[in-house]
């Protein structure tokens, strides 16, 4: 789990004494007092295997490691689903050319610090291997950058909403879609005054029909809206996606200089001497700052959102193959026990003419039905907690009878694995061995 535990032995000397006394007085305790409430003719003559309560207490536990195990496998199925669901989906932007660079992050977000980052993308852009270079105060990962909350009328409502601020090319670089209107651009003036583009959020909150070249309103500032883009994800796809208004870095007031980091695309084939070229022109804008020079492509900057879903799979996969584990060992047990029992019967059944596949039939049938029933138990809760699972992920799979289906051919599999095998020793019995004894 990534996590480092440091474990005094001698501290806990007395938890694990008294651990240890529970576990030995349960495991001869228990067993104990259930055989001395049998007659002693009994137990002699062997009668206490076949006991009625004792195959109760046998058989209901069998079903309660079944249940327990149906319901980590059918987890364990429905967590990857979604996690692969999450990896795959498609995030709206394209992040894996694009390396993230901080920049003056202990100066005040003003207008100076925004020219001097415009001279350092002016000279970054002249180093061989760059693409472009742009800024926005939205960064893509847990944090979601530095963002600011503005509230924008709806009729006679107010309702709450990110503003961001950014380059003309910044929704280009990052491949962000357009769709319907135009995006911001140097040629149009007003594009640094009072234009925007908002989301299709935006336009779902606001329910805006015609959304091209309407007016909205904030702190009685009106805003003109010259495109939509599409929803994109950018702090987890867990999360969902609220409405957006964008917006080049002069247009809102005491934006400028309002963001985290440099976004600078590059040419994957030079990457190594475009870093150093970088890191050179940074030290020069950054030469009073305590960080030192860090980046870090973006798309594995969102990877990060990842981190708490990633560890969940790992921490079930590990808790489901031990649970399944022990269920199939105690069957193993259970079943060794039971068939180990009805030996002299399976040599009478041979000798009076029955077939190999019907003794196997005879003694794995009553597994089948325990491993169906205990199935059966684990439908309703597996359903039940990985629904309100899923139900933190604002993007998530649904729960189909697919997943049920797979589960029980599995363990229904694993079970007559392990049945079958055993069942099968017992049809090898020396036959004379205990027609003899008889």
């Amino acid at each position: 789990m990534n996590v480092n535990i440091s474990i005094s032995f001698i501290q806990h000397i007395f938890i694990i004494v008294a651990i240890l006394i529970v576990v030995i007085v349960l495991c001869g305790f228990v067993p104990a007092m259930y055989i001395s409430r049998h007659k002693a003719i009994s137990v002699l003559k062997g009668r206490i295997a076949n006991d009625a309560k004792g195959s109760l207490m046998r058989n209901s536990l069998l079903v309660l490691q079944f249940v327990i195990a149906c319901f980590f496998i059918i987890g364990s199925i429905i967590i990857n689903k979604q996690v692969n669901y999450m990896l795959n989906k498609d995030l709206g932007f394209k992040g894996d050319q694009i390396i993230s660079v901080p920049f003056l992050s202990e100066t005040k977000y003003d207008s100076i610090r925004f020219d001097k980052y415009n001279n350092f993308k002016t000279e970054v852009q002249n180093v061989t291997g760059v693409i472009n270079v742009t800024a926005s105060s939205m960064v893509f990962g847990p944090l979601g950058g530095r963002n600011v909350f503005s509230f924008f009328e709806k009729g006679e409502d107010k309702l709450l909403v990110s503003r961001i601020v950014l380059d003309y090319d910044y929704l280009d670089v990052m491949q962000i879609k357009l769709k319907e209107g135009r995006m911001l651009s140097d040629q149009f003036a007003s594009d640094s005054i009072n234009n925007v583009l908002v989301n299709e959020a935006f336009i779902e909150m606001f329910n805006i029909k015609e959304p091209i070249n309407s007016e909205i309103v904030s702190n009685k500032k009106k805003y003109t809206v010259v495109g939509v883009i599409q929803n994109f994800n950018l702090s987890g796809v867990e999360n969902g996606i609220n409405p957006q208004v964008f917006a080049h870095h002069a247009t809102f007031q005491g934006a400028k200089g309002l963001f985290e980091e440099v976004s600078i695309k590059v040419e994957p084939e030079r990457v190594e001497q475009v870093l150093k070229d970088i890191e050179k022109l940074w030290l020069k804008y950054n030469n009073e700052s305590k960080i030192p020079f860090d980046y870090e492509f973006v798309d594995k900057q969102f990877a990060k959102t990842f981190d708490r879903v990633l560890l969940e799979r790992k921490m079930f996969g590990v808790l489901s193959n031990i649970v399944v584990f022990i269920a199939l060992f105690g069957l193993f047990a259970v079943s060794s026990f039971t068939i180990g029992t009805k030996l002299r019967e399976v040599a009478i059944r041979k000798v009076l003419g029955a077939e190999t596949t019907g003794l196997l039939r005879q003694l794995s049938y009553q597994y089948v039905v325990y491993c169906l029933v205990g199935f059966g138990i684990a439908v309703f809760p597996s359903y039940y907690f990985l629904n309100k699972w899923l139900a933190n992920y604002a993007y998530r799979i649904e729960i189909g009878w697919g997943v049920y289906v797979y589960s029980l051919l599995l363990i229904l599999g694993l079970t007559l694995l392990i049945v079958i095998s055993r069942a099968y020793k017992a049809t090898r019995v020396d036959v004379l061995k205990y027609i003899k004894y008889e």
